[in-house]
């Protein structure tokens, strides 16, 4: 018997007044999975991501979060049932520190008195340890402890999106959304990328949804990939299956696809 899906999307739709951003969406991510959402600009694919993490609320269809009615839930409410949310542009706070910055993935359970904060007691400071502690071993997980003491301004722009993967790790998820995860980087952690994102699933037990680009990227590490074009589903399957696809190609890739793909090569696990 198959595990049951961590997220399962039925017939999603969203729209604004008369455009129509999803249409007709369905998939799921099972445990386990890294699943790659790939399309041409416009696709509506950070809109499904705000669908998934409740920055939108569909006009219609379903979401199930472990089970539950995501649908209905706020953003915080979906993060605590464990999906976590990186952003295409990375930290919208430059002048904090990388720490504190990595702390704020644990703000969903983050519960602070300012009285009980200003005479010390002691399961506040404890409380503060233990958040710090978190963040530390997800900044270490990622070889970024060194710079947890920095400015987020301070870093160069890669270092700066790997931070944000930090800060959603450091809420211990089970499903991590990545909105374009290689965009703006340099060619060598370009190459870690994939190699980063298999290490999450297997060491740390996390499925994903890649938004990605690179197709180079989405070969290596993606388990499945789901392709959209104006907000509906075009295909999904294994990537080399799906990227290979005439329809797939014709809609959004066309011949520039063959170069990143044949130049890519992703350092290992």
């Amino acid at each position: 018997m198959s595990p049951e899906p961590l997220i399962e999307i039925s017939n999603l739709g969203l729209h604004f007044g008369a455009m129509r951003v999803l249409q007709d969406v369905s998939l799921e991510l099972a445990p386990g999975e890294i699943l790659g959402l790939v399309g041409p600009n416009g696709a509506g694919k950070t809109s499904l991501l705000n669908c998934l993490n409740g920055a939108y609320r569909p006009s219609e269809g379903e979401i199930r979060v472990m089970g539950q009615r995501g649908h209905t839930l706020r953003a915080h409410q979906i993060t605590r049932l464990g999906v976590a949310r990186t952003f295409q542009g990375g930290s919208v706070l430059p002048e904090m520190r990388v720490l504190r910055y990595v702390m704020l993935g644990q703000h969903f359970s983050y519960r602070r008195s300012a009285l009980a904060s200003a005479i010390g007691l002691p399961f506040v400071s404890g409380r503060e340890r233990r958040i710090r502690g978190v963040a530390m071993d997800a900044l270490a997980f990622l070889s970024l402890e060194g710079v947890a003491g920095r400015r987020l301004s301070d870093l160069p722009y890669g270092f700066g999106k790997l931070v944000d993967i930090a800060r959603a790790l450091a809420s211990q998820p089970s499903v991590l959304l990545l909105d374009e995860p290689a965009s703006g980087l340099g060619d060598g952690l370009r190459r870690q990328l994939a190699g980063l994102l298999r290490r999450i699933r297997d060491e740390l037990g996390i499925a994903q949804i890649v938004v990605e680009h690179d197709m180079g990227l989405v070969q290596s590490a993606c388990d499945r990939v789901i392709v959209l074009d104006v907000g509906q589903v075009l295909a999904v399957g294994e990537p080399g299956y799906v990227i290979g696809l005439p329809t797939v190609r014709d809609a959004f890739l066309g011949k520039a696809l063959d170069e990143p793909m044949a130049k890519s090569e992703v350092a290992p696990s």
